[in-house]
């Protein structure tokens, strides 16, 4: 852990750059989605700053062909650490923040606890994930019609369209998704009230990276206001609407949990003016 002067633990910085100028550097380079919160991307964010490890970030463009042939891959985030190949999913990420700085730790060591630690990161992260849920709910309300008395409001048709084809998006997957995605939040719920119980806010007990994706995943399905993390307002109206059923499976511990990680342990991913919205 990185200590500063007044003995506080540091937290690493981000500056964005354009790729040129991170492609050319050394040390830890972060390629991240910024127009919206992305659990993927924040959390990998969120993974660096707690470590004190300082970062050039790069905005993500969608169709980006440079951006694309420097990571390896089509969306991000990805990580990339001096001539090492690119780190892009969040096993590999995680895996390198504990590598670079092993306090603060992030990730149990007891074998029991850290068996419910990657079950849940599984459950949350994996292609057919609770962030991938409510990735199909968002791209179902973005590509149906408009109905009398219910008007679609989702994702702009053409990146709407981009997302259905790169993720797998399918109409009939969507009650499967959403009853996931319903059933995760029970759970999650389940688990904060047990951790509460034994007198802690995190879903393990300590703070892990558990909580950083988890607090991040809530945010795509309860976005936080613009002053405390922007979104592009072409993007905004997707996230804030919900399917009636899984908004109330929104508990209030599941959002007092967001609040709380968002507040003590995650900040605003942008710099003013360092990656502007598009």
């Amino acid at each position: 852990m990185t200590i500063d002067s007044t003995g506080v633990p540091r937290r690493g910085s981000l500056r964005f750059v354009e790729l040129e100028a991170a492609r050319t550097a050394r040390g830890l380079r972060l390629v991240l989605i910024t127009a919206l919160p992305s659990p993927w991307s924040e959390g990998a964010r969120a993974l660096f700053a707690l470590k004190g490890v300082d970062a050039l970030g790069v905005a993500f463009r969608p169709g980006d062909a440079a951006l694309a042939a420097w990571t390896g891959v089509p969306n991000a985030p990805a990580v990339l650490l001096d001539d090492e190949p690119p780190a892009c999913g969040w096993e590999d990420i995680l895996a390198l923040a504990e590598r670079l700085r092993a306090e603060p730790a992030l990730v149990p060591v007891e074998l029991p606890t850290r068996a419910r630690f990657f079950a849940w990161m599984h459950a949350l992260l994996d292609p057919s994930g609770l962030a991938a849920c409510r990735r199909q709910l968002v791209l179902h309300e973005s590509l149906r019609p408009d109905e009398p008395g219910h008007l679609r409001r989702g994702f702009p048709p053409g990146l709407a369209r981009l997302l259905a084809a790169r993720y797998g998006y399918h109409a009939d997957r969507v009650p499967e998704a959403r009853d996931r995605l319903i059933a995760g939040l029970a759970e999650l719920d389940a688990a904060l009230t047990v951790s509460a119980r034994r007198g802690s806010p995190y879903i393990l007990g300590e703070l892990t990276a558990l909580d950083l994706y988890v607090a991040a995943t809530i945010a795509i399905l309860a976005p936080l206001p613009d002053e405390l993390h922007p979104i592009a307002p072409t993007l905004r109206p997707a996230l804030e609407y919900l399917d009636p059923a899984v908004a109330a499976s929104l508990t209030p511990a599941i959002r007092a949990h967001r609040d709380l990680v968002y507040a003590a342990h995650i900040h605003d991913p942008r710099p003013a003016g360092a990656a502007p919205q598009k």
